[in-house]
């Protein structure tokens, strides 16, 4: 079976499973399964079928970038990763490679939240967990992503907040990288399309939510100052390379 093949079966099987976390989790299994080879194969079969816009891969797509950067699935990334770079394939390098965070040191400042001292994070987890809409509006700001992991689950969360969110500047990548991993909220479009257009979004996150991207929302990066230059050159493929609009 050729990478193609199997990319298209992955594909098939994935877009048959009802659930986000479902989908991922078979994904890394199946990966794992796989030789390291022939995985790194199906990845870039995958990628480049996301990015050509072929319908079967829009699930599958999103699927693979969970599964490769779920804690879960972090030995598979690091096998996938150290195969990349011996066989010289830069985009799939730049892609599994998740490197050290540099943070603006303004991203780490804490909301004021009228206490008359910084709460703890004790604190500030749980008030991620309230229901008074002008506390969220404030927890939305805060810098650590435990805070940010469990505000993503409060159901009084909208999407205009999660947005907000994503589109802070600056902002902790690691934040941004919780936003990613929330399988209640990667599945939106706008929130897809929000991460990849803050240059604060870590590199592979970027890279992974690229082929996901419309072209009318590829070609808004190119404007956008400060994004990677991987990153650029990957809404450049989208625009120049896909038919959705």
């Amino acid at each position: 079976m050729t990478p193609d093949q199997r990319a298209l079966l992955l594909a098939q099987r994935v877009k048959a499973l009802p659930e986000v976390a479902m989908r991922a989790r078979w994904t890394r299994e199946a990966l794992e399964r796989l030789p390291v080879d022939e995985s790194l194969e199906v990845l870039r079969s995958a990628r480049d079928c996301a990015v050509g816009r072929c319908p079967a891969f829009s699930e599958a797509w999103l699927a693979i970038s969970l599964a490769l950067s779920e804690p879960a699935g972090e030995a598979l990334r690091r096998r996938l990763l150290a195969h990349a770079r011996c066989s010289g394939a830069l985009e799939l390098e730049a892609l599994l490679d998740q490197g050290p965070a540099v943070d603006d040191p303004r991203a780490s400042k804490l909301p004021e939240f009228g206490r008359g001292r910084p709460p703890t994070l004790g604190e500030r987890k749980s008030l991620a967990r309230t229901r008074d809409r002008e506390l969220l509006s404030r927890v939305l700001r805060d810098p650590h992503p435990d805070v940010m992991r469990i505000l993503l689950d409060n159901p009084r969360l909208t999407e205009i907040d999660v947005l907000r969110a994503a589109s802070a500047r600056p902002v902790a990548g690691q934040v941004l990288r919780e936003i990613f991993l929330s399988t209640r909220w990667i599945i939106r479009p706008s929130v897809q399309t929000t991460l990849v257009l803050n240059p604060h979004c870590p590199r592979e996150l970027a890279l992974f939510l690229v082929p996901q991207l419309s072209r009318t929302d590829a070609r808004r990066a190119l404007d956008v100052a400060g994004l990677d230059a991987m990153v650029l050159s990957a809404c450049r493929g989208v625009v120049h390379g896909g038919t959705r609009h």
